[in-house]
């Protein structure tokens, strides 16, 4: 069964290889003042008939379903898609590179062969093992509500830090400097053991010292592999372009190794 993996540009993912980069495929988001426009029906049926002719079986990674909603539109859609292909949708509690990292670990699945059945367990199993924390110049509208966040609307000069939990923002900590951040970021990263890889975002006009967070990271865990990702746009105007995060991957020694 030739298998290939959807998702949407809510997903920063990591440079795959070519082998690799050729089952993964994206359904590009609008964006507009209030958020992100959500994928319609038609958008992933169109997609849907264009990938059956190369692939039998396609899985559709989303992003968090809490934070954006539309897992039920690609369920639908899959569901009266009237074509040849097996689909099957998951939410992945994820965005950003969570989401990407997953995506890339669901096309090597594929490009090993794997099943899509097996694809999506697997995927299941990994997205609990993913690990993001995030310093954002804002949250999207209606997350302030919608989430365990909390209040966004902080004193001038605090910033608050989130991480991801079961698919919503958790505030984690409050700082007041860029050193005071890259000092949580470090004792964020001291809490594991032997992760697989470490995805650093930001974007473009962070004032967060990335470089001495790279050597953070490699300082901790030697021969890790790191990679470093500049916002996308649609997460540059969800979160803001001096955002900076975190997302560590850190899967049982049995999975990893």
């Amino acid at each position: 069964m030739s298998l290939c993996i959807l998702t949407d540009t809510t997903a920063l993912i990591p440079q795959p290889a070519p082998h690799t980069g050729k089952f993964i495929f994206a359904i590009h988001r609008k964006s507009e003042a209030s958020g992100l426009l959500p994928i319609d029906l038609q958008e992933y049926q169109e997609i849907f008939t264009r990938l059956e002719h190369e692939f039998n079986a396609i899985l559709v990674l989303t992003g968090s379903d809490a934070l954006f909603g539309g897992v039920e539109t690609a369920q639908q859609a899959a569901r009266s898609h009237g074509g040849s292909a097996r689909i099957e949708v998951l939410d992945t509690q994820q965005l950003g590179s969570g989401l990407g990292i997953l995506t890339l670990l669901a096309a090597h699945q594929a490009a090993a062969g794997r099943s899509l059945l097996e694809t999506q367990d697997y995927v299941r199993a990994a997205s609990p093992c993913l690990f993001t924390i995030l310093c954002p110049d804002q949250l999207f509208p209606g997350q302030e509500k919608n989430s365990a966040a909390g209040n966004f609307e902080e004193p001038p000069g605090v910033l608050p830090i989130y991480t991801v939990e079961e698919g919503q923002f958790a505030l984690y900590k409050k700082v007041r400097t860029q050193r005071h951040l890259l000092e949580i970021f470090q004792e964020f990263l001291e809490e594991f053991e032997t992760p697989e890889q470490v995805c650093l975002f930001h974007g473009k006009n962070t004032s967060l010292h990335i470089r001495a967070l790279r050597n953070t990271i490699l300082e901790l865990f030697p021969g890790i592999q790191l990679t470093d990702l500049e916002l996308n746009e649609n997460l540059t105007h969800l979160f803001g372009e001096h955002t900076a995060g975190l997302t560590v991957l850190e899967l049982p020694r049995e999975r990893g190794q």
